[in-house]
């Protein structure tokens, strides 16, 4: 799953692409990978979401998507 998140400063739309993984909270940077390099687990989205064009944080979720 890929959220589209809004970003309060510039009005950017983006699809969130942070991940987190979700057994051992290992944070992962920008990425398509789907599991845990430390760990093997699975990654699932991160709530701590970055604009990907003015790199604000001030972001908020807009819509969920199944990719």
């Amino acid at each position: 799953m890929k959220s589209v998140y809004a970003c309060r400063d510039c009005g950017a739309q983006f699809r969130g692409t942070r991940r987190v993984c979700s057994l051992c909270g290992t944070r992962v940077g920008d990425t398509t990978r789907g599991t845990c390099k430390d760990c093997g687990s699975i990654l699932t989205e991160s709530p701590e979401q970055r604009c990907s064009r003015c790199g604000s944080t001030n972001v908020e979720r807009v819509s969920v998507d199944a990719d």
